[in-house]
């Protein structure tokens, strides 16, 4: 062979050897689906997500959300900045993530089969948690909502609405078992009972006791009675006993006025 042609072939082979390997396709799974591509970044490391978490309630009880910031809570917690902003775009969201997380673990959603005794642990569980550090927490939360509109925007859907939805589901299963009327506006059932707790706890007017709790489910019951043939027998009793006030009341005012011309 001629030298030209083996050294071209040379410079060929050593192209090949520098070039970088071409990437091969997916290997194809059983049923020729190609295999799970594996999802890009680290794994979240999950002491260093409890360290952050922690270390942001801490810091939010101690200093309040304004002193607030990522730095601080990456020092507190002992790892890079990086890593917090890898896994939360924002202090809001390393707050309301650690919110939410301590009332699914504290606030449970219970299913005895009695939907009051089930809303009464679930608002009793409630304000225990606001009796400890998260209640500090929750009313700076609160005020910071009155000044910031896109924090309260994230403070409603990632915090509020998680809470209400769970407390709505208590409701729907007591609805489903005939203990709540079956037109009761939940809704307001809920706003009645968030609106005493919240007012309570914003303004530590009367204890956050499990009497209070108790209070409040008989008074949300109360308000979404299901008709049944008793309840209805006593409202017919209470319209006509009124009904019997008013014409004494209009009788005993025919007579005065009589008795004054």
């Amino acid at each position: 062979m001629p030298a030209s042609s083996r050294t071209a072939r040379d410079r060929g082979a050593g192209r090949d050897a520098r070039s970088p390997a071409r990437e091969r396709p997916p290997a194809a799974r059983a049923g020729g689906a190609p295999a799970p591509a594996r999802p890009p970044g680290r794994p979240r490391s999950e002491p260093a997500r409890r360290a952050i978490l922690g270390a942001a309630l801490a810091l939010l009880a101690e200093h309040g959300y304004r002193a607030l910031t990522m730095e601080r809570i990456a020092a507190t917690a002992g790892v890079g900045k990086q890593t917090v902003y890898r896994w939360w775009p924002s202090k809001a969201a390393v707050v309301l993530t650690a919110l939410g997380d301590h009332a699914e673990e504290r606030i449970p959603l219970p299913d005895t089969g009695d939907g009051r005794a089930d809303v009464t642990r679930f608002i009793r569980d409630t304000l225990a948690a606001w009796r400890g550090p998260a209640g500090p927490i929750v009313r700076a939360l609160m005020a910071e909502a009155q000044l910031d509109p896109a924090f309260a925007r994230l403070f409603r859907e990632q915090l509020i609405d998680r809470r209400r939805a769970g407390f709505r589901a208590l409701l729907v299963r007591a609805r489903a078992r005939g203990e709540i009327g079956p037109h009761a506006d939940l809704e307001l059932l809920m706003d009645l009972a968030y609106g005493a707790m919240w007012y309570r706890l914003l303004l530590d007017r009367a204890p956050l006791s499990a009497a209070t709790a108790a209070a409040i489910a008989r008074a949300v019951f109360a308000a979404g009675e299901a008709p049944t043939a008793s309840g209805a027998a006593r409202r017919k009793t209470r319209r006509t006993a009124s009904t019997a006030a008013l014409a004494r009341g209009a009788r005993a005012g025919a007579l005065a006025d009589r008795v004054a011309r």
